[in-house]
């Protein structure tokens, strides 16, 4: 074997073991109709009636995206404030697939994780101001990769619908 083909195997390991270290998710966000005033603060509720989440896992998902929301720079305030957004959140999908699969068989699509919501923003006057759609998945990583992790940049991609939405599609 030559040291070139040698350095070119190594180099291809190396680029593997590091996805599979790092993980594999995706994230897709549709802006269904991007938003057209300005979001400084929301008021959040979450319906989680679509799916099959247990009352834990519907406050886990409240507190990823309360938490990841304001610290971003998005306060959650309490229903009711007069300048807050009503954020209206339902979760579609709530899979969080078997971590140990995932591990082992991720490449071949064993133990995916998937997370769906749709969010509807309202201004104060109760008008929808705009929505948007996100679309997470889980198919490998370190350990089986980590869900909460997924839930954590669906919120954060949620956060960059809301604040560039007046801007471009």
């Amino acid at each position: 074997m030559t040291r070139r083909v040698a350095q070119s195997l190594l180099a291809f390991a190396a680029l593997a073991l590091l996805a599979l270290l790092c993980g594999c998710t995706t994230l897709d966000v549709e802006r269904v109709q991007p938003v057209r005033e300005a979001v400084t603060r929301v008021s959040l509720q979450i319906d989680a009636s679509l799916g099959t989440m247990t009352d834990e896992q519907r406050s886990r998902v409240r507190t990823a995206f309360t938490t990841v929301l304001t610290t971003r720079g998005l306060p959650v305030v309490p229903k009711g404030d007069p300048e807050a957004a009503d954020l209206q959140g339902t979760i579609i999908t709530y899979d969080r697939g078997n971590r140990g699969l995932r591990y082992v068989f991720g490449l071949y699509g064993a133990g995916w994780g998937y997370f769906a919501s749709s969010w509807v923003v309202k201004n104060a006057r109760g008008e929808d101001i705009g929505m948007c759609r996100i679309t997470a998945s889980i198919r490998m990583g370190w350990f089986g990769g980590s869900f909460e992790t997924l839930v954590d940049e669906s919120a954060d991609a949620l956060r960059k619908c809301l604040v560039a939405g007046l801007g471009p599609p």
